[in-house]
C-alpha cells in the first residue's frame, strides 16, 4: 500500500511491501520489510528492517539497522548510525559540526561526502573492504596487511569533537 504523511511530530510505524511519504516530521521511528521510504525533513529517522529503501532530503540524526537496504540521505547535520549488511549508504552532504557517524557493515558499501572546512577525526577498521578516505587527511596510524586494513587520522583541527569510526566486513567506505 501507500501512505502519505504531510507534517507530523512522533511517528512510530511498523509497515510490509509498502511506499511511505513523509514531508516534513520531528521524530520517526520504522519497522519494515520490503518498503519504500521518501523522506523530506525529519529531525531523527530510526530504523530497522530488511529489503528497503530509503531517501532522505534533510535529517539532523539517521540510525538505521538493516539487511539487504539501500539508504540515500541528501544532507545530515549531526549524527549517524548505521549497521548494515548486504546494502549500500550514501550521504551526499555531512555538515560541518556534525556531532559523529558511527558504522558497522558486512557486504555494503558506504559513501560519505563531508562538507569543505569540517574538522574530524576518523577511525577505521576493514576485513576484505576498502577505506578511501580524504586525501588532506592527515594519518597518523595506518595498517595493511593481507585482507586487513586500519586507519586512524584526522582531517583539521586535532583533537575535533567529530568523528567517524568504522568497522567493516567486505564492501567498503569512501569518506570525501
Amino acid at each position: 500500500g501507500r501512505i502519505l504523511f504531510k507534517e507530523t511530530q512522533a511517528l512510530t510505524l511498523t509497515s510490509k511491501y509498502s511506499k511511505v511519504t513523509i514531508d516534513k516530521a520531528s521524530d520517526v521511528r520504522s519497522a519494515t520489510k520490503y518498503d519504500t521510504y521518501n523522506v523530506g525533513t525529519v529531525r531523527t529517522f530510526k530504523n530497522s528492517g530488511k529489503y528497503d529503501s530509503f531517501d532522505i532530503e534533510y535529517a539532523e540524526n539517521i540510525n538505521i539497522n538493516s539487511k539487504y537496504s539501500e539508504m540515500y540521505a541528501a544532507k545530515v547535520s549531526n549524527e549517524i548510525v548505521l549497521d548494515m549488511e548486504y546494502g549500500g549508504a550514501t550521504v551526499e552532504h555531512l555538515a560541518k559540526g556534525f556531532s559523529g557517524v558511527r558504522i558497522v557493515g558486512s557486504y555494503t558499501d558506504f559513501k560519505i561526502n563531508v562538507e569543505d572546512g569540517a574538522n574530524y577525526r576518523m577511525e577505521a577498521t576493514a576485513n576484505y573492504a576498502g577505506i578511501r578516505y580524504p586525501t588532506g587527511m592527515q594519518v597518523t596510524y595506518e595498517k595493511e596487511k593481507g585482507t586487513y586494513h586500519e586507519v586512524e587520522g584526522h582531517t583539521g583541527v586535532q583533537g575535533a569533537r567529530s568523528f567517524i569510526k568504522a568497522r567493516l566486513d567486505y564492501g567498503g567506505l569512501k569518506v570525501n
